[in-house]
């Protein structure tokens, strides 16, 4: 039997439109032929164990994923695929960005200090006293989870991804991360 040419059906560009234009013995238009190739993938992929997701499809954002963490999954996302191994750096990645910004709230927080003065160590130079000033462990984590943050986007290969647009104009965690970081080697040239 010959294949007739394709009409428009309200079904177009979805695997069930693929489906209606060979019930009514036409050929699949090209929106169907890749709505069937897309489903086709996915279950190869679902049955094969290695779910990838393609470059501007984004995975569904794990749960417990903080503002910031999520804002890092969609833009990872929209730049490239990952395989499994992959999403589970990236899920790393995302949570050291939700700790980072938690350890940003602590450090500017007004109800607690991340410093003290040891007073035991007072001592007297010049008649002036002299103070040791303890840092807590909210400044040492914090730079420690940058560290690890900055490491698992490299190894992901994700240092330069590019923001998603967002229609409130706000910026990416990349962007301010990246902003933070030129502002900082700057003043470093200037002193």
């Amino acid at each position: 039997m010959a294949s007739l040419p394709p009409t428009k059906h309200e079904q177009c560009g979805s695997p069930s439109g693929y489906m209606a234009h060979h019930r009514a013995g036409e050929k699949p238009c090209a929106a169907c032929r890749r709505a069937r190739s897309r489903e086709g993938r996915a279950k190869k992929r679902a049955a094969s164990g290695s779910a990838v997701v393609a470059p501007g499809e984004v995975a569904e954002v794990p749960k417990g994923l903080g503002r910031r963490g999520e804002t890092l999954w969609v833009d990872a996302h929209h730049q490239r695929d990952f395989s499994n191994s992959a999403r589970v750096l990236l899920v790393e990645a995302c949570r050291c960005a939700d700790v980072l910004d938690r350890l940003d709230g602590a450090m500017r927080s007004k109800r607690g200090l991340w410093f003290s003065l040891d007073e035991e160590s007072q001592e007297l130079v010049d008649d002036v006293p002299q103070f040791s000033v303890v840092l807590d462990g909210v400044l040492s984590e914090q730079r420690r989870q940058r560290e690890s943050l900055r490491a698992l986007l490299k190894q992901l290969d994700l240092l330069d991804i590019q923001p998603v647009e967002s229609a409130g104009g706000e910026k990416s965690m990349v962007d301010q991360l990246r902003e933070r970081r030129e502002a900082r080697l700057k003043g470093e040239k200037e002193a």
